[in-house]
């Protein structure tokens, strides 16, 4: 039985300013990965910058072994002075606001269950852009509560990015809204303790 990560929704919410927010001219991409190019392909978010134009930033949130290759690939792609290195953050109340401050949220690895940084992002009724794989069929659906692009493919990423912006209140509301629905801590837990029940039932043993 694969029981998803849960997300603290009470926590990972909203601004309240939310709504003025979503209408101010920047154009930032988060992504909150380990920096690990194998599995995470973050060097093609590095590469999507290439086919965004001027207006768009990208902060990576994390660290891990590939960082220096992806700061030199920002280098070679002439596109550093609008990719952010922001290291590893421990508090939550900073990622948070790292969620809350982006206009587009964008993980494309090519194997992920079910992450909990694109739980916490929608959760914030942020847009997200994901890979499509099976490990975000049962989170994201195509134009509805996000959008997904293929593996590999930096050029449609970035047009993935461009639509997600485009639909940014519609998707962010949807967002937020499947994760009450279906991903909260609270939801998760209740079930990891059905299932425990349930497997203690079957070994007969009292679940008291």
């Amino acid at each position: 039985i694969l029981l998803p990560n849960g997300v603290n929704t009470s926590f990972f919410c909203p601004a309240p300013s939310a709504q003025a927010d979503i209408d101010n001219d920047k154009r930032t991409v988060l992504c909150v990965s380990r920096l690990a190019n194998e599995p995470k392909r973050l060097t093609d978010l590095v590469q999507a910058m290439v086919f965004l134009d001027s207006q768009w930033s990208l902060q990576l949130v994390g660290d891990g072994p590939d960082r220096d290759m992806l700061e030199d690939l920002a280098r070679d792609l002439h596109v550093q002075h609008r990719v952010t290195f922001s290291g590893f953050v421990r508090d939550r109340k900073i990622l948070r606001e790292f969620y809350r401050n982006s206009s587009v949220f964008a993980l494309c690895t090519s194997f992920e269950v079910v992450s909990l940084s694109v739980l916490e992002a929608m959760s914030c009724g942020c847009p997200v852009v994901v890979t499509d794989m099976r490990g975000f069929d049962a989170l994201v659906a195509h134009h509805a509560n996000g959008i997904k692009v293929r593996v590999g493919k930096p050029e449609e990423l970035a047009r993935g990015i461009r639509e997600a912006y485009r639909l940014r209140r519609d998707l962010g509301r949807a967002a937020r809204a499947s994760v009450l629905a279906g991903f909260s801590d609270s939801t998760t837990y209740a079930s990891l303790a059905s299932t425990m029940r349930e497997c203690l039932g079957a070994q007969g043993v009292s679940s008291s």
